[in-house]
């Protein structure tokens, strides 16, 4: 797993420095590979420690024996995974590297970071916390990570209102949707979790439809400033039917796809 999350960060830093767009893309790259690799560096002394004291790689066994950890040792290995997982997902106040990396980024690698890597911080918690160390050794966290959940989807949805760069507009509601998936997760409970997973589906479908109708607008006009966008309707009426609904998606409105997780996760809250 630590082999392969590493290869996904070079990757895509590589991506970046490759084919970014723009007079910072040097900045802006190391300072995502920077975020990134702090985060990396925490989960591999998180699950380091987990096999040191189990004896074993394989979560299925880490998850027998993490009884043998002190309860100390249990939180500070919960909150590096938080932080490590948290990073990834673009959590605030560690999300600094996310809206300069959708600017600079081609839409591809837009999509790419929106829709695939996002959500592996939430894999990673599903997976590394709920099912490794277990509801009981989170609790101690549960206040810090409901917390930060709800910020991160009211300074995401503030920070989208303020953005005029439609990709930066988009970018920050990816922040306040990750929220939703990490308060969910900090519910620590069987419906918080199901909320959570079916959002992270959910959001990298309705992204990439965003983005993808973005681009499309992006390439036609050569604009990306939401002032100096308008009359798109008469010119490029699929992409607008593409954003109106992904838009109503992103809201939750039913029946489209993010209604279903975000009803399982306020309901667990």
């Amino acid at each position: 797993f630590l082999v392969v999350w590493e290869v996904m960060l070079i990757v895509s830093a590589g991506l970046l420095l490759g084919w970014g767009d723009g007079n910072d893309v040097a900045v802006v790259t190391l300072r995502y590979f920077v975020y990134s690799q702090t985060g990396s560096l925490l989960l591999l002394g998180a699950l380091a420690y987990l096999v040191s004291i189990t004896g074993s790689t394989h979560p299925a066994e880490i998850a027998a024996s993490v009884s043998l950890a002190t309860p100390g040792a249990l939180t500070a290995v919960a909150f590096a995974l938080l932080i490590g997982f948290g990073v990834k997902m673009a959590i605030v106040p560690i999300h600094g590297w996310l809206p300069d990396a959708h600017s600079v980024a081609p839409m591809p690698v837009t999509i790419m970071l929106a829709s695939a890597m996002l959500p592996m911080g939430a894999y990673g918690m599903m997976r590394y916390m709920l099912m490794v160390l277990g509801p009981v050794a989170l609790q101690p966290l549960q206040l810090t990570i409901l917390v930060l959940g709800i910020v991160s989807q009211v300074h995401g949805a503030l920070m989208s209102l303020a953005s005029r760069d439609v990709k930066r507009i988009v970018a920050y509601s990816s922040v306040s949707q990750m929220g939703y998936i990490l308060f969910g997760l900090g519910t620590l409970s069987a419906l918080g979790a199901q909320g959570a997973l079916y959002h992270v589906v959910a959001h990298g479908v309705i992204k990439s439809l965003l983005f993808m109708a973005i681009g499309l607008v992006i390439h036609s006009t050569g604009r990306r400033s939401i002032e100096a966008l308008g009359d798109l309707w008469h010119h490029q009426r699929g992409a607008m039917i593409a954003l109106a609904v992904g838009a109503a998606a992103l809201a939750g409105i039913p029946p489209l796809a993010a209604y279903l997780g975000e009803w399982r996760i306020l309901s667990a809250g």
